[in-house]
């Protein structure tokens, strides 16, 4: 979710809800599918939701989950910075 969140090309921000359905197991060695979408974003507010499928059977749903990420206005979270060392 935290890759969907930055695609949005929101800035930073961090995680303020996190929620993780888990529907059924898998198996070691199944290959999977990992969706994530940003649903919308209200202000500060980015709302995501995300899925893993089976990659063979997208029938299949393993886990569903949905986050609330708010972007930062904290001058401390910006980005790297240009330092000079000489």
């Amino acid at each position: 979710m935290g890759v969907a969140f930055f695609a949005a090309n929101k800035g930073n921000g961090f995680t303020a809800n996190l929620t993780i359905n888990y529907k059924r197991p898998i198996i070691c060695g199944t290959e999977v599918k990992v969706l994530a979408r940003v649903e919308r974003i209200e202000g500060r507010k980015v709302f995501l939701r995300a899925e893993i499928r089976d990659a063979k059977d997208e029938a299949v749903l393993y886990t569903e989950a949905t986050s609330l990420f708010i972007t930062s206005q904290s001058p401390l979270l910006t980005g790297p910075k240009k330092v000079d060392i000489s």
